[in-house]
């Protein structure tokens, strides 16, 4: 595996990271209570239908990363797996060249275990969370099963699966690149400031 394809492969991963992020908190923008004139905004149909779709785009998109599903190419656990089976730490850039000590951290397949099983771990502990995910994903969202009776995934469950997929991201970029990703600060790709703006506008009931 190249150096490119590893940096490749992260850059795919916090695009969806920050799709998920950004998603979660718009879910809580809208979806929350606020002031009589914004919830008279979010009641509008636009903002009705985008709280309905910001869920589905959260689960396809998690997805992606947790599940074991075939056609999930980009999945953490296949990312490993391909990594075992590389001859580390002979990880060269694509042109053959060496790669220089500061651009990437090599180590042994001894310490790739210790990263897989720290990633297999931890994501064992949100099993229930990520059968759930799978469950919407497969018989809600990508295809529909008329006979899906069990319990949605709730909000709650998928900000628990962000933060493992964050988890996850950090352990990786920090063992190949020394880094950690922080995510700046959401409001900017938020609709707080069209609904404060149009609250402003609602027209003012004559008192009694």
């Amino acid at each position: 595996m190249t150096l490119e394809e590893i940096e490749s492969y992260r850059e795919k991963v916090l695009q969806i990271m920050f799709d998920v992020q950004v998603t979660i908190y718009n879910a809580k923008i809208i979806g929350n209570t606020s002031t009589e004139d914004e919830d008279w905004v979010k009641d509008h149909p636009f903002f009705r239908h985008y709280f309905s779709q910001m869920k589905f785009i959260a689960v396809i998109q998690l997805a992606k990363l947790l599940s074991q599903s075939d056609n999930q190419k980009l999945n953490f656990q296949k990312f490993l797996k391909r990594l075992q089976s590389e001859k580390l730490p002979e990880i060269k850039s694509a042109s053959g060249k060496e790669v220089i000590e500061d651009k990437i951290e090599f180590y042994s397949k001894h310490q790739l275990m210790k990263l897989e099983e720290d990633i297999n771990a931890a994501i064992e502990r949100h099993k229930s969370d990520i059968k759930k995910l799978n469950d919407a994903r497969d018989k809600v969202f990508a295809h529909s099963d008329p006979n899906f009776k069990e319990g949605f995934i709730s909000w709650p469950a998928i900000e628990s699966l962000s933060e493992l997929v964050h988890f996850i991201y950090n352990k990786i970029s920090g063992d190949f690149t020394n880094t950690e990703f922080m995510f700046p600060n959401k409001r900017t790709w938020s609709p707080e400031w069209v609904i404060e703006k149009a609250a402003s506008t609602r027209p003012k009931r004559p008192r009694k």
